[in-house]
């Protein structure tokens, strides 16, 4: 399910799991993903919900950043400003900041969306994706 090659990409490179396109996620079903995540960000690191982000798992504040991004994308849920009024310092804490965001509406998303990204023309053939 992720790259171990480069565990905090952006959510493009990441894939949505079942429970998100369903549209209900559970608090053990946040826990997995969150904490399949961590096993592939941090291999090397026995992970539980009492593993502290920064000492335990040696998680840089923009690395905590990314990982809320991409778990909230993972599990279908959106960003909620000011939702959690304290710093996430464990794992814990992550999965319940998960669990309270709200759960993305994919209804009132378009289903053709109006920007698409494709090279410009002028772009060199060697910066195009393959």
């Amino acid at each position: 399910m992720f790259d171990p090659s480069s565990p905090l990409l952006g959510p493009t490179h990441l894939q949505s799991t079942p429970q998100a396109e369903s549209g209900t996620t559970s608090y053990i079903q946040v826990a997995r993903t969150a904490i399949s995540y961590l096993n592939q960000v941090k291999p090397w690191a026995q992970i539980t919900p009492n593993s502290w982000l920064q000492e335990d798992l040696d998680l840089s504040d923009a690395e905590i950043g990314q990982t809320v991004y991409n778990l909230l994308y993972l599990t279908g849920h959106e960003y909620e400003p000011g939702l959690f009024n304290r710093p996430l310092r464990t794992v814990e804490d992550l999965i319940l900041y998960i669990t309270s965001s709200p759960e993305l509406d994919v209804s009132l998303l378009p289903s053709n969306p109006a920007v698409s990204i494709e090279p410009a023309k002028d772009t060199p053939a060697r910066f195009n994706a393959a």
